[in-house]
Order: C-alpha cells, then structure tokens, then sequence
C-alpha cells in the first residue's frame, strides 16, 4: 500500500515538475504587453461618429483620422487611451501590442494603418438660449502634439488645426 502512494504521489507531482522547466517560464511574461505607437499622420477633417442627447446636454463621439505606424512587423496596432487631465484637455495615445510567446519576429516595416482616434465631448445644446454654432476643445495627441477640435453644430463639421507649432 505504501509503494501505491508513493506511486501515485510520484504521478501527481510530475506535471508540477514538467511545468517548472518549460522554456515559458524563461520569458516569465505570457500576456500581450502594451506599447505607445507613432503617430505617422493626422487629418484636418473630423466627424461625428455618435450622439447622444440628454437634455440639456448633447454628447458627441468625435473621430479624428490619424495614420499609425508600428514600426515593426512585432507590434500590432490595437487602440487608443484616452485620458482627461484637470485643466480639460483629452490626452490621447495610440497603442500597440508585442506579443512575447513568439521568441523570433521579422524586423521588417509594415504598412502604416489608418484608423481614427476618439473622443467624448458634451455640449450644453438645451435650454432657453440657444446653442452657439463652434465649440472647441484642446487634444493632445502624444507624439504628435497639441490640436485644437472645432466642432461645427450647424454644418455638423469637425475640423483639427496644430494649437503650438512642434519644432
């Protein structure tokens, strides 16, 4: 009886043992991890992707066209961040993701992907008065700069202008 426990000890423990060597464990990280991706270009156009209307506010989902570029065939282009300091102005970051099971990847420069970068923006749009037709907002998109988000209520229009000259 003792040699069938120890037996079967042996038999449950082996996995634990098979799995303490595997070469997984020498990357020690098996999830995607995220990166910041460069901005290749940003369009002068906007628009309205969505809105919602809760009186006496309108939101408005603005998408500004940008161009990514991964700089590499081992990153994958999969979103956005978007974050909004104190002062108001929407911080956004283009991000990617490397995979790190994959020991070997070809540096090579794929082809930049157009996409568009979004942003929430409420405007008072109820009430008594009516709305004014241009609403601004700063956005900083990183690695790109400041840009100021006109939206245009009457022409349902978006445009993008640089705020400060990158040098």
């Amino acid at each position: 009886m003792k040699t069938f426990q120890k037996f079967a000890l042996s038999l449950a423990l082996l996995p634990a043992f098979a799995f303490a060597t595997s070469p997984m464990l020498e990357n020690k990280v098996v999830s995607p991890s995220l990166v910041q991706v460069k901005i290749a270009d940003i369009g002068r156009e906007g628009s309205i992707l969505k809105t919602r209307q809760q009186h006496p506010t309108t939101e408005f989902l603005i998408g500004i066209p940008v161009t990514v570029s991964t700089g590499s065939a081992c990153i994958d282009f999969v979103g956005q961040e978007a974050t909004v300091n104190a002062q108001g102005v929407t911080r956004l970051r283009a991000l990617g993701a490397t995979d790190p099971v994959v020991d070997a990847c070809i540096e090579i420069f794929p082809l930049p992907v157009a996409t568009q970068l979004t942003f929430s923006m409420s405007v008072l749009t109820g009430g008594i008065v009516q709305a004014p037709q241009f609403h601004k907002r700063y956005v900083q998109i990183e690695g790109a700069g400041m840009f100021q988000v006109t939206l245009d209520l009457y022409a349902d229009r978006v445009t993008i202008q640089p705020a400060f000259i990158k040098h």
